[in-house]
């Protein structure tokens, strides 16, 4: 499971544009410049590359009975190549930074109770596999700590086909902005899905953000 770490407080003048309501999404349009998502793609081109895994079905025996792996891989639901990007001294400032866009993005439109953010995950979908991960929430059994989810491009959108971010918010779904350095903020609760890619490579940075339970 990822580690949850204390975020640091990132003034910062970011254009952004905000939509209002609990079942609704924050985004920020070019929070990070192509430098910055240069330096984030070198970094995680030396880290070890893992397969993405899933959430055991709902209904299944608990965990603590010894016969249930909390996680699991299903290439029919989810299918991509993830990296953590460890908390460290070189690493601080993309954690500082996702922090402070997290505190503006929360106290605009949610006001939740946050503790801090996840270790961050580095997702690659490539085509040759039709890269993707089907409607999910990323709040469930194992992960009841998680209050918001950020997902952060590092693609230029002309890159690749299909690949959308979509949230379901209301009866159709809604697709989040592609622009490359656009950091895209929805609570977990949220049920939301990566379209297959049918061309090139979509590469972003994933990151929920810890807090008490919902009650």
């Amino acid at each position: 499971m990822a580690r949850a770490h204390a975020f640091a407080v990132f003034a910062d003048s970011v254009a952004f544009q905000a939509a209002r309501g609990l079942g609704n999404f924050y985004f920020f349009k070019n929070a990070f410049t192509d430098e910055e998502v240069a330096k984030i793609l070198g970094v995680v081109a030396d880290l070890k590359p893992v397969e993405s895994d899933v959430e055991s079905d709902a209904g299944a025996p608990d965990a603590s009975e010894g016969n249930s792996p909390a996680f699991r891989t299903d290439e029919q639901y989810r299918r991509s190549t993830v990296r953590w990007v460890p908390l460290n001294e070189a690493n601080l400032w993309l954690y500082a930074k996702l922090g402070g866009l997290t505190n503006k993005a929360n106290t605009a439109l949610w006001h939740f109770d946050l503790i801090g953010l996840s270790e961050i995950q580095f997702a690659e979908y490539d085509s040759r596999v039709q890269g993707h991960y089907d409607w999910h929430m990323d709040v469930g059994k194992h992960n009841r700590e998680r209050k918001l989810g950020l997902s952060i491009q590092l693609s230029d959108p002309g890159d690749y086909d299909g690949g959308d971010l979509q949230l379901m918010l209301k009866r159709e779904p809604t697709t989040a902005p592609r622009d490359k350095g656009t950091v895209i903020v929805f609570p977990s609760y949220c049920i939301h899905r990566v379209t297959p890619v049918t061309r090139g490579v979509r590469k972003s940075l994933v990151v929920w953000v810890a807090g008490p339970p919902f009650r």
